[in-house]
């Protein structure tokens, strides 16, 4: 079977000016260079000639590559043509110097049609620039069903289950005692694979496993006694299989269901599990307390399914009627296991005292009674093919494709797209379903083809979110909906789409399990039944007809959508860094540190003389080792994988090898990990057997280096987590049962994300669902998608009316798009969201704020805002009032909704929102400053004087002129002088971090704008708890989600399982690496970088720092080198058709060149400067004694 194993590739007059404006002109000289002049890039809707537009107006991109200094564009030309070369649109000259989203303005545009398109740039210097051919396909263009020719959504006839992954499920029987007999139990959770080899658990426990639950009829009598005792065998150290750990009795309800009169009839026992948690109905009534079954204090979830059966002591006999397995939680459905559904009852012939007549199942004890159990999982991950013919000579071929889930597709033995992953991606299902289109002309042959998919649960079935209840949210089962378009050179053409005639399905084949969560298990011994499957001529004689998959009532008012991002794809592809041997001595389990902890997968070559066919390799994934600490060499657990932090995720691989080599990489889910380890062989495999391709739905273009290493590796670490985390959707982490929008996370962090890659698309993307999971308010969900309760029976459409921790999850409807509207100066995602902005801003402007006077009476000032939820600062080291915090996000909205209504050209709008901004700046200086020490107070009127209260009111200009100097004088002190404990009793030490969610990335922000630069640059350097650089001491490779993730001193800090090593948004401080100490900033009066300000700053003990953005114009590289904490030369490269004003940190005098004009000595950011405006060009300063010397290269 074809399985994706796509590795990751590998100047003249100068000028001695002062203070005064000296221009030197580039034009004049231009002419002299031999340096060629291109237009590069060319780019529709942001992307390289794509397949599947939908916009009616795409956009044109391109940037201008040149050498000359000062090479600008005059104006520009674009010609559109469609297939047969006819003009559908000519701009004609255009006389601008803008060449980034140009929007098409010719008439209208054909679905599943090809265009071309070029541009004709004219520079500065009459130039005339004819760019490459490009080209874009419109897609379907129509957002309902009509257009998929009667398509159907087909998938099995029949549900899968993977009982060791399977976390939430109910176990039903009518149970009968008979007469003379005391009890009947039934068994779940046994052969735990994780029970059955130490290393695989905390509780280092190994060998037999198992939960039995019994109903215990001995002590009834008149006034009640019946009982429910669980018992657990291998689950804990002190495990009695003979003594229950928890017993039900004395229960009210319980002695009202069985007494003494009917205890020997039938009574319906139904066992529903979700992590970790039985529940007992009995007759449909819930007795008792939840039994949790999982001692180790942890997110694991323990049971799962696993095997099943029954017991009976000796003496008794009992019988099961009508015993079944069903999906467990709010909205799965579905039975998985019962006499005639799924394995059946088959199972258990040949099972000590187990008879099965029909559906009647008795099991007796006899003399010495009888356990036995046996394993449910029945089927695998769908398989739909079918067969058609390509009728004569092909001119093309086009493939529309989506799912419910995700999918592998396969035309004549070649998969299609094998370098994208996980399509069609995430998306809020209930409105919005993409679809993907493919050319896949090369793939077809005239006469006979055959085409198939393998499906997954994706994002749409299965385990998607940490809560189990969650389980099959969408749906029951994957499903796939297609449509394949021939076109022959005559003219004519066929069009076939998935349907459940024509299509079959196999529920054998290798891909047993495909779940994002729970890992890839997959059977190589089923290959050979599934050989050519996607051939024409394939005998599918064993396959059944496909069923048309009903989708549930609540998600059928999608629309179907072409995504505006790129799909998941490998980046790179990392070797193992260090083989680090036997886990523990005669585990047979051996760890490899793959060198840095980021999201992909596993590639395992099994050489032939290491294969053992038939058996089957356990792979685990873990982000970090127990370390030498006591306690856990105490345990035993030291050196062995930390799993507990995945909480209910499974994230394990199971692979069955076959005859010869073996390579086994699995395509339908990922996992985030540093550490593999590898169990199912009798010796370690060598390191060069084992890869990992690294995957993510962008590509990090930026660069950073300087005299730092720890720095250096904080750069890395924050590209690590950028990366690992846009996996479809913007989520908070990679690996443990999240991996959701958090929208959180997502605001902190867009700005620096934004300067690691181009990230415009996936987040214009991503707002489509945040818009679909707002309500009439603008509020936004906390994370999204939302994942909203919802009655499975009613017919109405799911209510999105956004619910969320406060105002720092929120604000991004506003946040957002204004961060990628200055990086970018992209309209879309303004014009996008504009509405929902608006429809925020204004919620926030009339919900007031609430407080007590000093005589506790309610009280309220309609000037600032009430909506700002619950939670702000989060996973801070001392806690901040959120109310204070809140409204300085909401004064930050109103700026920036001001800015977006005016690029609207909502003038009105713009300044009604002014001028509630500087009410609300008024109010909150009034509210929360104490005018005579300038610290901050809370919503009590009580001091505060926390770094959070100090940087993000700082950051965003909400203080008064009058309360500046003592605020800043706080500000720094709370740094500089920092002491005493956090809430977890650890040290605070000077020049160390406080924050959490909300400042952390405000703090350098704040300090650089106001000339605290010696402050800043000493709390960049820290190594010290907690500080950005800690973690780098510690050898992490990503960004953590706490603090306190781990320390020498306390380990996990009893933080075992809500610990994320892979968390971006404390990586937040990129924004500050890039914008202030390299000194590449938007200009927010002329968003895009057509025009940028540099200001690069100098500080603490760096002598050197450089780096790039890649900007929407072209990559900005700019670099400094300094002694003792003044600068001494530096590097920019402003890029064609682009200029920059420099601020550069120097107080003598310039001499310059050409292609820089001397503006005079400024004050910029409370610094003093020396003023530049840069044309395009690479220019040199040399800075000897305070003056400076420019060259251009």
């Amino acid at each position: 079977m074809s399985m994706k194993r796509v590795l990751a590739a590998f100047m003249g007059v100068t000028l001695m000016v002062g203070n005064g404006p000296v221009s030197v002109m580039a034009a004049d000289v231009a002419a002299e260079s031999s340096a060629e002049t291109a237009i590069v890039n060319l780019e529709t809707q942001g992307r390289t000639n794509p397949i599947g537009v939908d916009a009616q107006q795409p956009a044109f991109s391109w940037q201008m590559q040149s050498g000359e200094i000062g090479a600008a564009q005059k104006s520009y030309q674009i010609v559109v043509q469609d297939p047969e070369g006819n003009v559908v649109w000519d701009s004609g000259v255009v006389e601008s110097s803008k060449s980034n989203e140009i929007e098409y303005e010719g008439s209208g545009l054909t679905p599943a049609t090809k265009y071309s398109w070029t541009v004709t740039v004219t520079d500065n210097n009459d130039n005339t620039i004819q760019s490459e051919n490009a080209t874009f396909e419109t897609g379907l263009m129509d957002t309902s069903t009509a257009s998929w020719d009667g398509a159907k959504w087909i998938g099995a006839g029949e549900l899968q289950l993977d009982a060791a992954s399977k976390a939430v499920f109910n176990i039903t029987a009518d149970v009968q005692v008979a007469e003379g007999s005391n009890a009947a139990s039934f068994i779940l959770g046994a052969d735990d694979f994780r029970l059955e080899n130490k290393v695989f658990n905390s509780e280092m426990q190994e060998g037999e496993n198992y939960v039995r639950v019994e109903l215990d009829l001995s002590g009834v009598d008149a006034n009640g006694g019946a009982k429910i005792n669980a018992y657990r065998m291998g689950y804990a150290k002190d495990d009695d299989p003979s003594t229950p750990f928890f017993t039900i009795e004395d229960d009210e309800d319980l002695n009202t269901l069985i007494t003494d009169k009917n205890k020997n009839e039938a009574h319906t026992i139904n066992i529903f599990c979700t992590a970790s948690t039985l529940t007992i109905t009995v007759d449909g009534t819930k007795v008792g307390d939840d039994i949790l079954v999982n001692t180790m204090e942890n997110g694991n979830t323990f049971p799962n399914l696993n095997s099943v059966g029954f017991a009976a002591n000796a003496g008794d006999t009992a019988t099961f009627t009508n015993y079944k397995i069903e999906n467990g939680g709010r909205y799965a459905t579905g039975t998985l296991l019962d006499a005639e559904t799924g394995a059946t009852y088959s199972i258990f012939d040949g099972m000590d005292g187990v008879t099965v007549d029909g559906n009647t199942i008795t099991v007796n004890g006899g003399d010495a009674g009888v356990l036995g159990y046996a394993d449910p999982s029945y089927a695998a991950a769908p398989m739909v093919r079918t067969d058609f013919e390509a009728k004569s000579e092909i001119e093309s071929a086009r493939l529309y494709l989506t799912a419910q889930g995700i999918y592998d597709f396969y035309i004549n033995g070649q998969e299609v797209a094998p370098d994208e992953w996980f399509n069609p991606g995430s998306t809020e299902y209930d409105s919005i379903l993409a679809y993907n289109s493919y050319d896949v002309t090369d793939y077809l042959q005239t006469g006979e083809n055959a085409m198939g998919a393998i499906l997954g649960e994706g994002w749409w079935t299965g385990m998607t979110t940490f809560e189990c209840l969650n389980n099959n949210y969408y749906g029951d089962q994957p499903a796939l909906m297609a449509k394949l378009v021939v076109n022959y050179t005559d003219g004519s053409s066929d069009v076939v789409v998935t349907d459940d005639g024509s299509w079959t399905y196999y529920n054998d084949g290798p891909v047993r399990l495909a779940s994002l969560f729970q890992g890839e298990r997959y059977d190589a011994t089923k290959e050979a039944a599934v050989e050519g499957w996607t051939e024409a001529g394939y005998d599918d004689s064993a396959w059944t007809a496909s069923s048309e998959i009903e989708t549930r009532k609540q998600f059928a008012d999608y629309q179907l959508v072409s995504r505006y991002d790129d799909p998941v794809h490998v980046i790179r592809t990392n070797d193992v860094k260090e083989a680090l041997g036997e886990t523990k001595e005669g585990s047979d389990s051996y760890i490899y540190d793959m060198g840095e902890n980021v999201s992909g997968v596993p590639v395992i070559t099994i050489p032939e003389e290491y294969a053992k066919p038939g058996e089957t390799l356990t792979v685990r994934f873990a982000e970090i080792l127990y370390p030498e600490l006591d306690e856990y060499t105490s345990e035993g657990v030291d050196g062995m994988l930390m799993v507990e932090n995945y909480r209910t995720a499974m994230v394990t691989d199971f692979y069955t090898m076959k005859e010869g080599e073996n390579v086994f990489s699995p395509d339908l889910t990922f996992h985030g990990y540093r550490y593999i380890e590898i169990t199912g062989l009798d010796e370690e495999l060598p390191a060069d057997c084992i890869k990992m391709q690294v995957l993510s739905s962008l590509d990090a273009s930026a660069e950073y280096e300087s005299s730092n290493e720890l720095t250096n590796q904080l750069f890395t670490n924050i590209t690590n987590s950028t990366t690992s985390n846009y996996i479809s959707i913007p989520t908070d982490c990679p690996q443990r049962d999240e991996r959701m929008g958090w929208t959180g996370d997502a605001q902190i962090y867009a700005l620096s994300g934004s300067y690691v890659a181009d990230t415009y698309n996936l987040m214009r993307q991503w707002m489509d669902t945040v818009r679909a999971d707002c309500g009439e308010t603008g509020m936004s969900s906390q994370y999204c998608p939302a994942f909203v309760t919802y009655d499975l029976e009613a017919d109405d459409k799911i209510p999105h009316n956004g619910q969320s921790f406060g105002i720092t999850w929120n604000c991004l409807v506003v946040t957002i798009p204004y961060n990628l509207y200055m990086q970018t100066g992209k309209l879309d995602i303004v014009k996008d969201n504009i509405d929902n902005i608006y429809a925020y801003v204004d919620h926030l402007a009339s919900t007031p704020m609430t407080y007590k006077d000093e005589n506790g009476d309610k009280q309220e000032d309609a000037r600032l805002t009430g909506e700002t939820g619950t939670l702000c600062d989060h996973l801070s080291r001392i806690p901040t009032d959120g109310v204070m915090l809140g409204n300085v996000l909401y004064i930050n909205c109103l700026d920036q909704a001001a800015v977006l209504a005016d690029a609207m050209g909502d003038t009105e709008k713009a300044q009604s929102y002014r001028e509630t901004a500087a009410t609300a700046r008024e109010a909150w200086n009034e509210f929360f400053i104490d005018p005579d020490t300038g610290k901050t107070k809370n919503t009590k009127g009580e001091i505060q004087d926390t770094q959070a209260s100090y940087a993000t009111p700082l950051r965003f200009h909400v203080v008064s002129d009058e309360n500046l100097e003592k605020v800043l004088e706080n500000y720094n002190a709370s740094i500089a002088e920092a002491s005493g404990e956090d809430s977890d009793g650890m040290p605070i030490v000077p020049y160390t971090l406080t924050t959490g969610f909300n400042a952390t990335g405000n703090l350098l922000n704040a300090l650089s704008d106001y000339g605290l630069n010696d402050t800043a640059y000493k709390l960049f350097e820290s190594t010290d708890y907690a500080s950005w650089l800690y973690p780098v001491t510690q050898g992490a490779t990503s960004i953590w989600e706490r603090w306190n993730g781990y320390t020498n001193e306390l380990g996990f800090n009893g933080n075992n399982s809500m610990n994320s090593f892979n968390h971006y948004s404390l990586g937040a401080v990129y924004e500050w690496m890039v914008a202030y100490q390299l000194g590449i900033k938007a200009d927010e009066s002329q968003p895009g970088y057509q025009h940028f300000i540099l200001q690069p700053t100098v500080g603490g003990d760096f002598t050197e720092a450089k780096g790039s953005y890649d900007s929407v114009y072209g990559t900005i590289k700019s670099g400094w080198t300094a002694a003792d904490g003044v600068m001494t030369s530096y590097d920019v490269t402003v890029p064609a058709n682009t200029s920059a004003t420099l601020y550069l940190p120097v107080s003598g005098d310039v001499t310059a060149c050409d292609g820089v004009t001397i503006m005079g000595a400024a004050q910029y950011n409370s610094i003093e400067t020396q003023q530049m405006e840069l044309v395009a060009g690479t220019y040199h300063f040399e800075v000897t004694d305070g003056n400076v010397t420019v060259t251009a290269a």
